[in-house]
């Protein structure tokens, strides 16, 4: 229906810009060239890709998680092995120059990329495979890097040697571009089958949910009733005792809940750990029960698709 498909390119383009700007803000925190930058490559892709590629609404969202991705792997690089190079625009430049180089492969190659984004029968190819072409040269330069004695070199020598790894890079990417394209495009239909999945699934996730947080809820204020109305010792924080207020209650009931338990605070008279052992053996069985009947949901689905006639049954 075509009031879905927008809300579809709605739903990629806002996860898009979330995702951008998250990590823009997380590398550099506050507004400056380089996040104006960032967000400036991100909206003239999802404009660029939208008109040159229309239909391909997730290829976006898999462009931006690609783009997080790289910037995560720059910054790892970056750190570790050219910490010593101190010029700001060399690391930018090197920075943008592969996503740049990549929109420049996609706009020379645009009508092989346009030809595999518009195949109907697309989700039958599976093109991940073709990842290997690029993803291995491109990872063969971030291995060197770590072989390399980059932090005996001078700050010349480590700028050649980073300019030189981004020239490799952007080369490799360039011209593979259509085989990013591809898997980008495997990407996207895994968003968009992931999206679709969650919302049919919305009920029996709806109702896991709340169950769920009433669990939570209900331990939660059991803990803060009992220990706000009794003079013993029920809990330690830090080693000293510590009377809980109602949303420690509920923090200590979610992390006793998900097993997780920080250990920061320490369940300590009998009656009470007895309570965390049964809300522990409760949010084990939930956990079981709950996943099995998603698993149950996801196998019946298809079959409920094949044999809607089935339904009047």
């Amino acid at each position: 229906m075509a009031w879905r498909r927008e809300m579809g390119w709605l739903v990629a383009i806002a996860l898009t810009i979330m995702l951008a700007g998250l990590v823009s803000f997380a590398v550099t925190p506050g507004v400056d060239l380089f996040s104006l930058t960032y967000w400036g490559i991100i909206g003239a892709s999802v404009a660029f890709f939208a008109y040159l590629f229309p239909g391909s609404r997730f290829f976006n969202l898999a462009y931006a998680n690609g783009l997080a991705v790289y910037t995560c792997a720059y910054v790892f690089f970056v750190e570790s092995n050219f910490v010593m190079i101190e010029s700001t625009w060399i690391l930018r430049l090197g920075f943008l120059a592969p996503p740049l180089s990549f929109l420049a492969g996609t706009l020379i190659w645009r009508e092989q990329v346009r030809a595999i984004l518009t195949r109907e029968h697309y989700t039958r190819q599976h093109y991940a495979p073709l990842v290997f072409r690029w993803l291995l040269p491109v990872l063969t330069v971030g291995v060197v890097t770590f072989l390399l004695p980059t932090h005996t070199y001078t700050q010349a020598t480590a700028e050649w040697v980073f300019a030189g790894g981004v020239l490799i890079v952007v080369a490799v990417t360039l011209w593979v571009s259509q085989d990013i394209a591809a898997f980008m495009l495997d990407t996207g239909l895994a968003f968009e089958g992931l999206f679709e999945t969650l919302a049919e699934a919305f009920l029996p996730l709806y109702a896991f949910l709340v169950f769920y947080s009433t669990v939570v809820i209900v331990f939660g204020a059991l803990y803060r009733v009992i220990d706000v109305h009794s003079a013993t010792v029920h809990f330690l924080v830090d080693g000293a005792p510590y009377k809980l207020t109602f949303m420690d209650g509920l923090y200590f009931s979610l992390i006793t809940m998900s097993t997780v338990g920080y250990g920061h605070i320490v369940p300590e008279s009998p009656e009470i750990r007895g309570l965390v052992s049964v809300q522990i053996i409760i949010g084990v069985v939930l956990l079981l029960f709950g996943f099995a009947e998603l698993m149950r949901f996801a196998r019946e689905k298809p079959r409920h698709r094949g044999h809607p006639e089935r339904h009047g049954d």
